[in-house]
């Protein structure tokens, strides 16, 4: 895991990339992001049984709204897509995102799965938030960390996939997979 003064190294080099870069964002062994102004709430889009439901195969429905500078109450029972001010992304480092500890500490869970960020991406990170508790959040506010690594081993292609240049919270895209029997 590379340190926050490697980060701000690689950063300074060219192989780790993050717009706007603020060296004061470094943590020992983390980048600190922040909070961008928008949110995507999910909302059903099917039934089932006869309860409203997600259908993974179809296109997601969400509500977007934006965070006032006063704040936005986060809901319990509600799903939110976030995303980061800063664009960030390496093709030398695959990187993890986490949340901090200050924000899990009143249970807002900034980052529930796809902590994975593969080597060639770059852009905006897609934050997937639910609350335990309802709780305010502000546009701006540092909401998780980002971690790199060294890759071992052969290097392979770089990431191309289907969330590629999304400059705002990209919606799910798994109904490109699907079809009515299951994978493609």
């Amino acid at each position: 895991m590379l340190t926050g003064r490697e980060i701000a190294k690689q950063v300074a080099l060219g192989r780790i990339r993050i717009k706007p870069f603020n060296p004061d964002q470094c943590n020992p062994d983390s980048y600190d992001f922040r909070l961008g102004p928008f949110l995507r709430i999910l909302r059903c889009n099917s039934k089932f049984n006869g309860v409203r439901c997600i259908d993974p195969r179809l296109l997601q429905k969400y509500t977007q709204v934006e965070i006032p500078d006063s704040g936005y109450l986060l809901r319990v029972g509600r799903c939110y897509l976030g995303t980061t001010i800063e664009k960030l992304g390496s093709d030398y480092y695959p990187s993890q995102v986490t949340g901090k500890s200050g924000v899990g500490r009143i249970f807002i869970r900034t980052h529930c799965d796809a902590d994975h960020i593969d080597r060639g991406f770059f852009g905006h990170l897609t934050l997937e938030i639910t609350v335990q508790i309802p709780t305010v959040i502000f546009p701006g506010m540092r909401f998780g960390q980002i971690k790199w690594f060294e890759s071992v081993g052969k290097k392979g292609e770089l990431y191309h996939g289907k969330y590629l240049n999304d400059s705002a919270a990209a919606a799910s895209r798994i109904h490109l997979e699907l079809t009515h029997g299951g994978s493609k």
